[in-house]
């Protein structure tokens, strides 16, 4: 059974230049509804964007059937703006199908995502 207030982060990686990370929560948004498990893709802490800077994003997170025909899909296309910023899902899978669906024989969670930076900008407004 997951903590009540679970969040798990992952380990940085690299894509289109700059480092990213995945983060997991229960309670993400919703105070109230602890029933349900959120996925969110960060900028990295040590990832600074310039004040006109931004990055186009494009891509899924999938949470993976350990027995291999359920996967659960969610579509992302993210403008990110500012450092740290971040895009998911709130409501991603309920605590009740990821316990009787999601969870491996060791009690593991599979998440992937795949994305691609479509561009990186730095733009002027006109004043």
């Amino acid at each position: 059974m997951l903590r009540e207030h679970f969040y798990y982060m992952t380990k940085t990686f690299s894509v289109g230049g700059k480092t990213w990370l995945l983060t997991l929560h229960r309670k993400r948004f919703s105070t109230l509804d602890d029933k349900w498990i959120s996925i969110f893709l960060h900028l990295a802490d040590n990832e600074r964007l310039l004040p006109d800077e931004r990055i186009y994003t494009r891509g899924h997170f999938r949470v993976l059937d350990p027995c291999g025909s359920n996967h659960i899909t969610e579509k992302f296309i993210c403008w990110h703006d500012q450092s740290n910023s971040g895009f998911g899902h709130d409501k991603v899978v309920s605590m009740a199908k990821l316990q009787e669906v999601y969870l491996d024989e060791e009690d593991t969670l599979s998440v992937e995502i795949e994305f691609e930076v479509i561009s990186a900008t730095n733009y002027s407004p006109i004043i």
